[in-house]
């Protein structure tokens, strides 16, 4: 009963904490290990709970079942394990903002992709720090990390601790959050995703010949009498009315608005052939795919 009611105040305080694994663990079964830990990963996400900056990264350092190398579990962009007491000097003593978050993985998928060591994130991390600092506006020379991997059973997960030099004036948007998932995903599951890409590209060529073979089809129902197809037949003799005098490049990025409206509505009416929408589900599905890695919801199929 004390677990539900943490849980509860967790949730009320803290309302992304229903995106985490831990939650949908707990929340599909809620048993005591379960509650435990989610109530430890939503504590262990937010450094205002803890008494002071310096505290926060001691503990993910020495915290149980950190993966250490020597002392601690602290690594940093330096190849040499860091100073404990200095990383959490500087940490605390940084009068800017701090950054925390959790990189976590389902056990599975931390298994086969061989992220349930220190080392695998250790190399991630050091390797994308660039485009990391670059999420958080401000260059690599001037951001500076911490990190401790937490071999947990069910979630195995990195603590990240970001921060920048003070002259610098880092901003992470929601959006670059968005991108800063999107680029460790694409590092961790890069061979499962090549070979979705693979299969992208291949149902994108098929959707295309596809169009084109409806087209030409339309194109030539229109010399006939009646129409196979007069909705589309209608719009495309439109279409040749617009541009046929216009000059200039005839792409649908140039085109006026009047224009474009009717190419959108020449596919849509191609988008109702059987075949092709078929075609387009089954690129959807495998991008949807990609997006999950990612994103916690999904867009709506165009």
């Amino acid at each position: 009963q004390a677990q539900r009611v943490l849980v509860e105040k967790l949730l009320r305080d803290f309302p992304d904490a229903r995106r985490s694994f831990e939650y949908e663990d707990y929340a599909r079964r809620p048993t005591v290990r379960n509650a435990s830990e989610f109530i430890t990963r939503t504590l262990e996400e937010h450094l205002e709970l803890f008494d002071a900056r310096s505290n926060y990264v001691s503990y993910i350092a020495q915290r149980p079942r950190v993966q250490r190398s020597g002392a601690h579990g602290l690594f940093t962009q330096e190849e040499d394990a860091p100073d404990l007491n200095a990383a959490a000097r500087a940490v605390s003593e940084h009068d800017g903002n701090i950054w925390t978050c959790i990189l976590s993985l389902r056990r599975e998928d931390a298994a086969r992709l061989s992220y349930d060591k220190a080392d695998a994130w250790r190399a991630l991390l050091r390797a994308n720090a660039a485009e990391i600092a670059a999420r958080f506006n401000v260059p690599v020379g001037s951001f500076h990390w911490c990190g401790a991997f937490h071999n947990e059973a069910h979630h195995p997960h990195v603590h990240l601790v970001c921060y920048a030099d003070s002259v610098q004036k880092p901003a992470l948007t929601k959006e670059g959050v968005v991108q800063l998932r999107s680029l460790l995903a694409r590092q961790i599951f890069r061979d499962e995703l090549d070979a979705i890409y693979i299969r992208q590209s291949q149902s994108r060529d098929e959707l295309r010949d596809l169009f084109s073979a409806r087209l030409k089809e339309a194109v030539a129902g229109m010399r006939d009498a009646p129409a196979e197809m007069p909705v589309l037949e209608s719009l495309l003799e439109r279409l040749s009315e617009e541009v046929r005098d216009r000059k200039g490049r005839l792409q649908y990025g140039y085109l006026p608005w009047p224009v474009k409206s009717i190419v959108d509505s020449i596919i849509s009416e191609l988008e109702k052939q059987p075949q092709v929408k078929a075609a387009y589900s089954a690129w959807w599905e495998l991008r949807k795919t990609v997006l999950s890695t990612y994103r916690d919801s999904l867009p709506e199929q165009a």
